[in-house]
């Protein structure tokens, strides 16, 4: 009997033990949301300023697009193209509308290594380098989703540059593979491909 009742004193300290350890664990984990929460990972801070700069699908970003131009200089150097484009950044891509013959698309079908420059930020930028490809008629029913963005956040001039019902009328997404990206207070040079910050 009195093994019994000692048992029972000791079951009721350990359960008592278990609730104040539960207790504090939770107050730990309040304080460390009221003072600023779980720190992020430098890639997750990147990806963070990449929002704040570009939105996630609500916002219109200039950027300076270059290509590899499909003919050599005279001494049989490859030649860069460059051009200002207006894109949307959405969930760490971006996406351009533009036509299937134009000089830009023919490049990036050839080579579909890219660099581009965002353009308009007072408040950051990113340099990238990154991959191009073409997911074909704005129209087509895998495009809806980032033709309906673009619909909204190109409204001024959509309507009147694309001709939607023509199939030349194309989609191209830039996935970027590695940046530089600066704000007025931080700068991440970032491998997208390896999600990893310098």
């Amino acid at each position: 009997m009195k093994g019994k009742f000692h048992g029972e004193i000791r079951l009721a300290y350990l359960y008592a033990q278990l609730r104040y350890n539960i207790v504090v664990f939770i107050v730990c984990i309040i304080k460390k949301c009221i003072t600023g929460g779980i720190k992020m990972s430098k890639y997750e801070n990147a990806m963070k300023m990449m929002e704040k700069l570009f939105g996630n699908g609500d916002k219109n970003t200039f950027i300076v697009l270059g290509t590899i131009k499909q003919d050599n200089s005279d001494d049989g150097n490859p030649r860069p193209s460059v051009r200002i484009v207006n894109a949307i950044y959405y969930e760490g891509v971006f996406y351009v509308s533009t036509g299937l013959l134009k000089t830009k698309t023919l490049e990036i079908e050839k080579n579909n290594q890219v660099s581009f420059v965002t353009l308009g930020d007072a408040f950051g930028s990113l340099v990238t380098n990154g991959i191009a490809d073409n997911l074909g008629w704005v129209m087509d029913e895998k495009n809806a989703d980032i033709r309906d963005k673009m619909r909204t956040v190109f409204h001024e001039w959509w309507y009147d540059e694309n001709d939607e019902n023509s199939p030349n009328s194309i989609v191209l997404r830039i996935t970027p593979t590695n940046a530089v990206i600066t704000d007025n207070e931080e700068r991440y040079e970032v491998d997208f491909t390896r999600q990893e910050v310098k």
